[in-house]
């Protein structure tokens, strides 16, 4: 028995040594792994490229041969055809491993995913019908098109649907993609980049966080003259958090981003430093008193209330759910439909306050140039000097309400990217909050009697939906601002109580200084000063 092991170890070893040597005689990759000192060089999981997926076959023109069999099936009276593919690859950085220190690119986790899927919508006797596959060959788009004919055909007549997207007569813009993502070549920029953003670590400090970029190429057609031919989108995102933990507490937090639509504008290192400046703080206050304040908002702070409690009211869905807190009126239409119509015009913010999305900022990590149902992007006003002035929407809704699509027809999925099996949103792409003149020591000067300075919230859930309450708390080390010096508070030191609409009508001053920030898994980016307002309270503050 131990002669056989002895001879099988034997033979696995000639067998390893005889395939080193034809991946050397093939001229295979030897050199050292890009993960320098790691003891075990990681590499990233080859592509799984689905086996039916010719690579030779592009998304624009599998879309193309999808609708053509949609329209052949007879009693289809519109169709759409969808067909996305997504590259996504992610260093994700550890310094710290079941709490002992290890060496920083030891500890990177290098990974490649890549999906393709396609999508179909077809319209029967005014119902609609939808359905996705990630098989692309032949038979099995022709079965996933006649699977959504059979939905429709089960399905009773939406009395809501008006038509697919049509041409918008808007010329696209041109936006040039970061050819490196696209063709698969960010794995050495993401890699250099942590091991640079590691390296900034000092001794017990956790630095932690992923650095990922995406490609997004896809081709949208439908039977009303909509053929985006081929579209390439991609973006490049560093998120770190820096945290001092002693005897498994953590007494500071800090986090740091960089976004960018290429890899020439991603700066980890940069991330690592902004995150660092707030994980190496000592907090003098384990937490504050509670009760209202004025509160100083950091830029990620004001991206993550604009996430969570002001994108989602702008939707044209939740406007006409009900789940808007964003003025609205009952309203019949046209046709006797009774609607709720939001009240554009209507003051909702501080005259001080102008939202923008811009589609088309160069090098913007949020810039699209296409929707997903072939809608170009176009910019425009959201809130201007106050006003309400816009509303994001796909087709179904734009034509419900008698609205030309804005370009906000988005399938993401759980995955940063495209989805073709994703359904459709109502999202933005890049939000611009316009910047004030103050510098920030003038906005800490603003502040009335004691204020925070919250550079970082987290867990910002509205409290009801239909209602602008909502609720949060300081993920990073925040600060009680006390005639005019500001003082370190410990990270989750307290809960926090608000209200998005008085925050908005009550900003008291905005910084002249704006920065990309960018939420966790948001699709789109905000660019945000820092922002004064009330509208804030300490609840449930830690013991």
């Amino acid at each position: 028995m131990g002669r056989d092991e002895g001879a099988g170890r034997k033979a696995r070893k000639a067998r390893s040594e005889a395939q080193g040597s034809r991946r050397k005689a093939k001229g295979g990759n030897t050199t050292e792994s890009p993960l320098r000192h790691a003891p075990s060089p990681l590499r990233p999981r080859p592509l799984r490229h689905a086996p039916f997926a010719s690579r030779l076959e592009e998304p624009e023109e599998i879309a193309r041969r999808l609708l053509k069999l949609a329209l052949a099936l007879g009693d289809v009276e519109q169709a759409e055809a969808y067909v996305s593919r997504n590259r996504m690859t992610m260093t994700r950085l550890e310094t710290l491993r079941r709490g002992q220190r290890v060496a920083g690119p030891a500890a990177q986790q290098v990974s490649t995913f890549m999906n393709m899927e396609a999508c179909v919508r077809v319209v029967v006797k005014g119902a609609v019908g939808t359905a996705a596959t990630v098989h692309l060959d032949s038979a099995s788009l022709g079965r996933v098109a006649s699977d959504a004919r059979s939905i429709a055909r089960a399905m009773p007549p939406d009395p809501n649907f008006w038509s697919l997207a049509g041409p918008s007569g808007r010329r696209p813009a041109r936006l040039a993609p970061d050819r490196a993502i696209l063709e698969g070549g960010a794995f050495e920029a993401l890699v250099d980049g942590s091991a640079e953003a590691a390296g900034l670590c000092p001794s017990g400090v956790d630095l932690a966080g992923s650095v990922i970029a995406i490609s997004e190429v896809f081709g949208v057609c439908n039977s009303l003259g909509i053929d985006t031919g081929r579209c390439e989108d991609t973006r490049a995102v560093a998120q770190l958090t820096a945290e001092r933990v002693e005897g498994g507490e953590v007494l500071s937090s800090g986090m740091g981003w960089s976004a960018s639509r290429s890899l020439s504008g991603l700066d980890a290192a940069a991330a690592a430093r902004q995150a660092l400046e707030l994980g190496l703080l000592r907090p003098r206050l384990r937490t504050v008193p509670e009760g209202d304040y004025d509160v100083l908002l950091g830029p990620y702070s004001v991206a993550d209330m604009l996430d969570h409690m002001l994108v989602p009211q702008l939707g044209m869905a939740q406007i006409y759910t009900g789940t808007s807190w964003l003025p609205a009126e009952r309203a019949a239409t046209g046709n006797g439909v009774t609607l709720r119509r939001p009240l554009l015009g209507t003051t909702v913010a501080a005259p001080s306050v102008s939202l923008r999305e811009e589609p088309h900022l160069p090098g913007a990590m949020g810039s699209r140039t296409f929707d997903d149902e072939g809608v170009p992007t176009a910019p425009r006003p959201l809130i201007d000097e106050g006003i309400w002035r816009g509303v994001f929407s796909n087709s179904y809704y734009a034509h419900l309400y008698g609205l030309e699509p804005p370009g906000n027809g988005f399938r993401f999925g759980p995955r940063p990217g495209r989805m073709a099996s994703a359904p459709l949103s109502n999202s933005p792409t890049n939000l611009v909050l316009r910047p004030g003149d103050l510098s920030f020591e003038e906005l800490v000067e603003r502040c009335r009697c004691d204020a925070l300075y919250i550079p970082r919230t987290w867990y910002t859930y509205p409290t009801r939906y239909g209602a602008s309450g909502f609720s949060s708390s300081n993920r990073s080390t925040a600060f009680l601002i006390r005639k005019g010096e500001l003082v370190p508070v410990a990270p989750n030191a307290f809960k926090l109580r608000g209200d998005m609409a008085r925050v908005l009508r009550e900003a008291r001053g905005i910084g002249r200084e704006a920065s990309t920030a960018t939420t966790w898994s948001a699709s789109f980016c905000s660019i945000v000063p820092h922002v004064l307002s009330a509208g804030l309270r300490v609840e449930k503050p830690s013991e």
